[in-house]
């Protein structure tokens, strides 16, 4: 035989043996289905080529007749995808336990069962083909009826959260909305058909680029989940911050992504809060940057977020060389390498350290003074302190700092004349004084009846003198201090305000020491007066601007605040009461109200108020109030005060009021297209208030803004009434 027809006859055994063995596997795999408990099948082109006895008793179709049936016919999921889509993807190994689905078997009856079917690749007949078998279910929680309470769940949910699931088909374009999706937009259900095109002509037209985007790398398989926030078009032609968030949950026998599920949340208070805050802060960076003093803001590491123009000039550093620097790190650039100058260093850094430890700025409310050395070599005296600020993000410091130069410069020159002039101790502006209680001898410098106003020895320098002129908010601590110290102290630091020959108070820091005999007894007390009245003046000065910079942050939040209120979709009357709920708690008033003025401006009524605790309401006693008078009285100011009404005001409108029990009252006039539409008032009934300027101008910008809303709900009103 040629070697040629030996290697086809070897073929050919070959190919024999291969057959012989496939069927010989077959066999076996059909005697081990058959001998299962469970119901099992086996599927070949999603198609059902065989199914064991217990698979036919369940469907009461033979297996020729299973074969004629789809497998979609056949099984029905709880998904909305279709049983030959997830079986492809079990076949791929895509599916995830929790992507694992439940399936109820149609059977010849009509009656069904729900199992969760299991697949196995495996040979048959020569081709791929998948052995699947269906395990039982716990019908207590995969029913039809309770898949159903659990999707009436999911809906409750949704749309108590404010939140709409939808499902896009990549293949096909198919979009599904959750009904939820435009309720939200103020749509009713079915008023917009639930397609890719009705979504996309909601969308603002800023964000259609960014949205085909997303779409083309999903397609192209770069990306797997989306997460974006953009404009959404309202039934009333407004827009609404709407944020998407979904995943690709479904994909083709290649692994291209077909489909993709998630939902939309509603954002728009959020979001508008956001930008609101972001315009308040470029404000306030403004109002930092044009400020004479130097500040600078630091976030809760230490790092500088903000370095104003007026410390560049006191620095010469430029703000874009220290912004993301550590405070500490930068004062170091500055502060002379002397003791002082190492003590600021670590003095910021220890608040830093107290402010993650504690929460607390330990140096809150100090003043200190130290020497910076610039690139000029020149050194100046700045004056600084640090003070907290709480943001949502944490406790952060900021730092207010102030040349004193030249005011050092004068005020040393000042000391080293009175020096001259008063022949004090050597250290300086110094009194002395020293008392033994063995030998009852006493010593009293000179300076410490000049400090006084007071010739030396003019007046008798006594405990009983000392109480007379002190301060009355001082005496006493002074005096428990004092008791302290003899009882057991050894020494004692005082700082107090004490009288001078003029009448004028002055602040005097006193040292003490005492001193004691082997029993503990005292024998004898030593200590020193300063006059720091400059200092704590200085100090003061500093505090009130710091303040000053808190109160207008105040303000401009609550200005911020207010105009969210008056820019929300709340009803009318609500934005109103809740304005005057943050005006009263705002400004302490007892009584803050808007009284609204007929068409004919005959009368006045009292529509909103608010009241604080105690301040007995007035708003239903004070209807269809007489204009005239009211009209007459102010047609010549802006706006109407007093702080005593029965001297400043007409008497008829003077004792509507003191029936109130109003000692002090602020109003203005509420003006739209020309014409006085009410009052915006603020009583006080506990005391004569004055009204601070900055409160004024405060309140008379919140005054505006409520006209302007009155105004837009006129126009709306007037458009309501042409549409109807």
């Amino acid at each position: 035989m040629s070697l040629g027809k030996q290697n086809q006859e070897q073929h050919r055994k070959v190919l024999a043996l291969i057959r012989e063995n496939a069927k010989l596997i077959e066999a076996i795999l059909k005697m081990f289905i058959d001998g299962v408990s469970s119901p099992v099948l086996i599927l070949t082109d999603y198609k059902i080529v065989y199914a064991n006895p217990q698979a036919i008793k369940l469907f009461g179709y033979s297996t020729r007749a299973l074969r004629e049936h789809s497998i979609d016919d056949l099984f029905k999921t709880n998904k909305p995808q279709p049983f030959s889509s997830y079986v492809t993807k079990s076949n791929g190994f895509r599916t995830k336990p929790s992507e694992r689905i439940a399936v109820r078997i149609e059977n010849r009856s009509g009656s069904g069962k729900w199992y969760v079917p299991t697949f196995k690749r495996h040979q048959w007949k020569g081709k791929s083909s998948i052995v699947m078998s269906l395990n039982d279910l716990d019908l207590s929680n995969t029913n039809p009826e309770n898949i159903l309470k659990n999707e009436l769940r999911l809906q409750l949910a949704l749309k108590g959260s404010n939140q709409a699931v939808w499902d896009y088909n990549l293949k096909t374009g198919e979009l599904y909305l959750g009904k939820e999706y435009f309720s939200m937009l103020g749509y009713k259900p079915e008023e917009i058909k639930s397609s890719y095109d009705s979504w996309h002509k909601l969308i603002h037209s800023s964000f259609s680029t960014k949205l085909n985007g997303m779409i083309s790398r999903i397609a192209e398989g770069k990306e797997t989940s989306v997460n974006w926030e953009y404009l959404a078009r309202t039934k009333h032609d407004g827009y609404k911050w709407i944020m998407g968030i979904g995943r690709v949950v479904e994909w083709d026998y290649t692994g291209a992504p077909i489909r993709m599920v998630g939902i939309h949340m509603d954002i728009d208070d959020r979001k508008r809060l956001e930008i609101d805050r972001l315009d308040m802060w470029k404000t306030l960076q403004g109002f930092i940057r044009s400020s004479t003093d130097g500040l600078i803001l630091t976030d809760h590491k230490g790092l500088i977020i903000e370095w104003n123009a007026a410390l560049e000039r006191i620095s010469q550093l430029k703000r874009n060389s220290v912004i993301g620097k550590p405070l500490w790190e930068v004062q170091g650039l500055l502060l002379a390498s002397n003791e002082k100058g190492r003590e600021a260093i670590e003095r910021v850094r220890n608040a830093f350290t107290s402010l993650a430890h504690t929460g607390k700025n330990p140096w809150e409310g100090l003043v200190f003074e130290s020497q910076i050395l610039l690139a000029t070599g020149e050194i100046r005296t700045i004056q600084q302190s640090l003070f907290s600020i709480s943001t949502e993000t944490g406790v952060s410091i900021a730092a207010t700092v102030k040349d004193i130069t030249e005011s050092k410069t004068a005020l040393t020159k000042l000391e080293k004349s009175e020096e001259r002039l008063k022949l004090a101790v050597a250290a300086g502006n110094v009194a002395v004084w020293d008392l033994d209680f063995i030998t009852k001898e006493k010593y009293f410098s000179p300076l410490t009846f000049q400090l006084l106003g007071y010739m030396p020895w003019e007046i008798e320098p006594t405990v009983e003198m000392l109480e007379k002129h002190i301060h009355p908010d001082d005496k006493n601590r002074i005096r428990e201090s004092i008791e302290v110290l003899f009882e057991t102290g050894t020494s004692i630091d005082l700082v107090f305000k004490i009288k001078s020959k003029s009448g004028k108070y002055l602040w005097i820091e006193s040292h003490n020491s005492i001193f004691r005999n082997e029993s503990g007894a005292p024998v004898r007390v030593t200590g020193t007066f300063t006059d720091v009245t400059k200092q704590k003046e200085a100090e003061i000065e500093l505090i009130l601007h710091r303040e000053e910079l808190m109160k207008s942050l105040a303000q401009q939040e609550l200005l911020s605040h207010i105009s969210i209120i008056l820019n929300t979709n709340i009803p009318f009357s609500d934005k109103n009461q809740s304005v005057l709920t943050n005006l009263g708690q705002f400004t302490y008033a007892s009584r803050v109200y808007i009284f609204e003025n007929s068409d004919d401006l005959r009368v006045t009524t009292n529509t909103y108020e608010w009241c604080n605790t105690g301040i007995e309401p007035q708003k239903d006693s004070l209807k269809d109030i007489p204009l005239a008078p009211i009209l007459e009285w102010s047609k010549s100011s802006e706006y109407l005060f007093s702080s005593n009404i029965k001297k400043e005001l007409p008497p008829d409108i003077a004792e509507l009021m003191l029936r109130q029990g109003i000692q002090s009252f602020l109003i203005f006039p509420m003006w739209v297209e020309n014409k006085a539409i009410g009052y915006i008032g603020f009583d006080e009934c506990n005391y004569a208030r004055t009204w601070e300027r900055s409160e004024v101008e405060l309140l008379r910008t919140i005054a505006n803004l409520i006209a302007f809303s009155y105004e837009r709900e006129h126009i709306l009103q007037r458009t309501t009434q042409i549409d109807a």
